[in-house]
This record gives C-alpha cells, sequence and structure tokens, in this order.
C-alpha cells in the first residue's frame, strides 16, 4: 500500500522540480524583460532629449568648447589623459565646427529613432518570451528517465 506522504529522503518528483524550473526560468526571463526595459526607456529618453536640443539649434560650437571633462578623482585623471579624453573632446570640436549647419537635420533624423527603438525593444521581448518558453518546453521533452 503506497502513503500518500512522501518518505523522507526520498526523491521528489519530476513534476515538482519541473515546476520549481519553470517559475525559475520565467522569474529570470522577467528580470530580463525589466533591465530590456529600463535600457529601452533610457535610450528612448536620451535620443529624444538629443533630438530637441539639436532642433533647437541652442547647442553651439562655443559651449562645446567650454565645457570641462567629467569631475573625477585624481588616479582616474591619469588614465583620462592615457585614453585621450581631451583629444575625443577636441575631435568632438572639430566635428561639430564642420556640421554646425547640419545639425538641425540631423535632430529630425534622430527623432525617428524613438519609435524605431520601441520597435526594436517590442521585437527583443517577443524573442525573449518565445526562447524561454522554447527551451522550457524543450528541457520538458527530455527528461531523465
Amino acid at each position: 500500500m503506497t502513503s500518500p506522504h512522501p518518505i523522507p529522503g526520498a526523491r521528489r518528483p519530476a513534476a515538482s522540480l519541473s515546476r520549481h524550473m519553470r517559475l525559475f526560468a520565467w522569474g529570470f526571463a522577467a528580470f530580463l524583460a525589466l533591465l530590456w526595459t529600463a535600457g529601452a526607456w533610457m535610450g528612448a529618453a536620451l535620443t529624444d532629449w538629443a533630438s530637441a536640443v539639436l532642433q533647437s539649434g541652442d547647442l553651439t560650437v562655443e559651449e562645446v568648447r567650454r565645457m570641462p571633462l567629467p569631475e573625477m578623482p585624481e588616479w582616474l585623471r591619469r588614465w583620462a589623459d592615457f585614453f585621450g579624453l581631451p583629444a575625443w573632446r577636441d575631435a568632438m570640436v572639430a566635428a561639430l565646427t564642420v556640421a554646425q549647419r547640419h545639425l538641425p537635420m540631423l535632430g529630425e533624423a534622430l527623432a525617428w529613432l524613438v519609435p524605431l527603438i520601441w520597435v526594436m525593444w517590442g521585437v527583443g521581448l517577443a524573442l525573449l518570451i518565445a526562447g524561454t518558453a522554447g527551451l522550457l518546453r524543450l528541457m520538458g521533452r527530455h527528461r531523465r528517465a
């Protein structure tokens, strides 16, 4: 006669492990979806801001030239010089000097990127959900005997 209570020390049934594995997989997928959403939101917000600044024409080469390098500790400043941070800023000023009259057009082009970011977010989220479901389905078919 079988007892409805599990025997101490006996292995759990496979369905119980499968349920826990599914919960873990969907929880991890939800965590990745939150990270993906936060990244898309920040990217869209930054792109929208850059588009507005460039379209308004408020950004001038003189403003960029006067921008100080970011504040950093002394030990990090040596590495910034090593990686050429001042040279990158000078190159940016030179590029802005050449492209100053085209900046509003660049702002209009950036405005089209915001909807594209959200479309890519949706595609990525759909792939994450489909991948998680497919992986769990494959894992369910190949259980240990």
